[in-house]
């Protein structure tokens, strides 16, 4: 499915220019620090692409910070497809240690390799952010732990428990990171004062990108979902939920991603005087159009959803 064509982009896009540079450090990362994985699993990380997405999505970003942003993208992807199939008890054991490294506990000796990941991307976010980011960085891991918990009780089995698509939409954005990775739009564009970031009008705009993000990706990710059998996918929720046909269900699945866009250009738009902020939010929110044209690019370029992939 050609996403570009199918849902709406009214965004700008450009690509980092150090798309293969990052690529090459990004796979001798898979080669060392993902070592004592299996090689399937290495090889499945490298099929991910994950310095395209970030060079795709964060094209301003300065070459340190584009490092730690795909270090992020692998770490979570990564967690998500090693730790998502297994049980709940496992999944909690895993999630609490995440939350410890990244709250300053030292990784234990022969610590999990995914799990020794978070003790780097903590020390290169604290030295690029602020003690304030820092701690809503960690809520939103919290979120992405609790997220990929839910998603292990209902999905990889032959019973799949598709939830309502009212209750999917707020699970979605935990299991897919979005907070977590969205928030990193304001280490490129400019950090925002609390004030402005828990105003009405971001917190709507963050939540209509995060959405977007996680329905893009469940959009081109719907074939190889529906045959692992998860349940978090947008398509495949509908389909349950209208006991519809496949076609059906992705027609209804681009209407809300095309409504979605609709209301985010809308406020836009009609955005209030954030007085002296006024253009550091409009930085950040430019920032979201390239994330979000960004990731419908990576699509193209990623292996991941291909069958092979």
């Amino acid at each position: 499915m050609d996403l570009k064509i199918t849902v709406s982009n009214p965004f700008g896009h450009r690509v980092s220019p150090y798309a293969d540079q990052i690529r090459d450090i990004s796979n001798n990362w898979i080669d060392a620090e993902y070592s004592t994985l299996t090689p399937a699993f290495q090889r499945m990380l490298k099929t991910l692409d994950a310095a395209c997405w970030a060079s795709n999505c964060w094209p301003d970003a300065p070459f340190p910070l584009l490092c730690t942003i795909t270090r992020i993208v692998l770490f979570v992807t990564a967690f998500d497809d090693f730790y998502a199939s297994l049980s709940t008890r496992e999944v909690q054991k895993a999630g609490d240690r995440v939350l410890a490294i990244a709250g300053g506990a030292v990784p234990l000796p022969g610590e999990h390799p995914i799990l020794q990941q978070v003790s780097i991307i903590m020390r290169e976010l604290t030295a690029v952010s602020s003690p304030q980011w820092v701690q809503k960085f960690i809520y939103y891991l919290s979120q992405l732990m609790e997220g990929i918990k839910i998603d292990s009780q209902i999905s990889y089995r032959q019973d799949v428990q598709y939830p309502a698509i009212r209750d999917y939409i707020p699970l979605r954005r935990k299991s897919m990171a979005a907070g977590a990775i969205s928030c990193t739009i304001e280490l490129v564009a400019g950090i925002l004062p609390e004030f402005i970031c828990v105003h009405p009008y971001i917190q709507r705009t963050r939540a209509l990108t995060e959405d977007l993000m996680g329905w893009g990706n469940d959009l081109a990710s719907v074939e190889k979902e529906m045959a692992d059998k998860e349940a978090m996918n947008l398509v495949l929720v509908i389909k349950h939920e209208r006991n519809c046909c496949m076609e059906a269900a992705v027609e209804e699945a681009v209407q809300m991603y095309n409504a979605h866009v609709r209301e985010y250009m809308q406020l836009r738009s009609d955005m209030p005087d954030f007085g002296i902020y006024t253009p550091a939010v409009m930085k950040f929110m430019e920032g979201q159009g390239l994330w979000l044209s960004g990731q419908l690019h990576w699509f193209d370029q990623t292996d991941r959803y291909k069958p092979e992939g």
